[in-house]
């Protein structure tokens, strides 16, 4: 706005006002309205068109059609309708059109797009991307915030309200993810478990580390303080479940060092100038252990699903009329490439585990990985909703897994 106050009070006869008084420039004005409407469904639908991969091409040739539209728009509707002596007439039967559009489109949202048209592809792409994760309500329930006192907003679940917890899963969005798997695992198998889930995203569940992200440090301590308190305070709580994203964390950190950027790392607290990401894990997870051991908890690490060297929306097909296939042939990858994201947090684990023979460390690995390939879609069904996050799919898939390997129970 005070860029055109300024244009407006430069005058009528400076270089500036020529320039957009030209011929070209006032009939981009003309045409700018039906351009604004006409550019985000051409948009859309290039996308649906080309399976989601925006290319140079398939957006040139979008903005061309846009254009033309526009013109075409102002020529034969825009125009005609003000030259037209029934323009009342036309006006009212538009508004009744788009009435009717409108209704129609109200129609399509309250069926949710109706999914049943391509069940398949509807539940591929309801696993892919956070979208719908966050829709679905699934990093808190409100009744779960409630009950502990608005100590934890952004990942609060409990699997029975009116029972005190008996199992915690501790830890950032990765603890999130693997909730409802174990939850709905846990209810099948019955018995008493109640099992709660509480954490920060990007924010490592131990003593005496931070994340630092653009934005800034992300006060890690205090939730994992309040967290540790809250375990203490609850003698019901037999089981203390930690997981993070340790590979995510190491892998960002040494970047982090490498390019000499201050953000998206993992810090010490007390010693903030150490640069070597395992060390700080390392040394996090030992205090963190040992904390809960002197609270006699039974304490199972629970290790991250292995990163992803790439996104399961690349490998999949979830338009129905798209000329084009998936940006990747195939879903595998090999146990090679995962490996290079993941090795130094599997081996962090190995020296946990061989130091604290009381812990138990539960491990996804075996379950994606085997044969030499990785494969984060199974049965048709994404596992993962990006690089690092499961879906609701992989959620259950792994939950059910991971408790006929292992048990709370001990």
């Amino acid at each position: 706005c005070v860029g055109a106050a300024l244009i407006i009070a430069s005058g009528p006869t400076t270089l500036v006002s020529e320039f957009l008084s030209s011929k070209l420039l006032v009939y981009i004005g003309l045409v700018s309205y039906p351009l604004y409407l006409w550019h985000w469904p051409v948009l859309f639908y290039a996308r649906v068109l080309t399976n989601n991969r925006d290319t140079f091409w398939s957006v040139a040739l979008a903005v061309l059609i846009s254009i033309a539209a526009a013109i075409a728009t102002y020529i034969f509707i825009e125009r005609r309708i003000r030259r037209s002596s029934a323009k009342k007439t036309l006006s009212l039967m538009l508004f009744g059109i788009l009435i009717l559009v409108g209704f129609l489109g109200y129609g399509v949202y309250q069926k949710e797009g109706f999914p049943n048209r391509y069940p398949m592809l509807e539940q591929q792409a309801r696993n892919v991307g956070s979208f719908t994760w966050n829709e679905e309500g699934y990093n808190f329930s409100a009744d779960c915030v409630v009950k502990l006192g608005q100590k934890f907003t952004q990942y609060c679940n409990l699997m029975k309200m009116d029972s005190p917890p008996t199992a915690i899963l501790v830890g950032d969005s990765t603890a999130n993810h693997f909730y409802h798997g174990l939850s709905v695992a846990l209810s099948e198998k019955g018995g008493a478990d109640n099992l709660l889930q509480i954490g920060k995203g990007g924010c490592p569940p131990l003593i005496g580390v931070e994340a630092v992200r653009k934005e800034g440090a992300q006060d890690c301590e205090q939730t994992t303080n309040a967290m540790l308190d809250y375990i203490k305070s609850n003698p019901s709580i037999d089981t203390v479940i930690l997981t993070m994203t340790g590979a995510t964390y190491i892998n960002e950190t040494l970047s982090a060092v490498e390019h000499g950027n201050s953000y998206q790392r993992v810090r010490s607290i007390d010693n903030p100038l150490i640069d070597n990401p395992g060390l700080i894990l390392e040394t996090g997870l030992r205090l963190t252990i040992s904390k809960l051991l002197s609270m006699n908890r039974r304490v199972i690490v629970l290790m991250s699903a292995p990163a992803l060297t790439f996104n399961p929306s690349e490998c999949l097909s979830v338009r129905p009329y798209a000329l084009i296939g998936p940006k990747r042939e195939s879903c595998e990858i090999s146990q090679e490439a995962v490996a290079s994201l993941n090795d130094a947090y599997r081996a962090l684990m190995v020296k946990i585990s061989r130091d604290f023979p009381d812990v138990e460390i539960w491990d996804p690995y075996d379950f994606i990985c085997n044969s030499g390939v990785c494969n984060p879609v199974i049965n048709g069904y994404p596992l993962y909703r990006d690089e690092l996050h499961l879906s609701i799919y992989g959620s259950h898939f792994l939950g059910g897994r991971l408790l006929q390997r292992y048990s709370l129970k001990q």
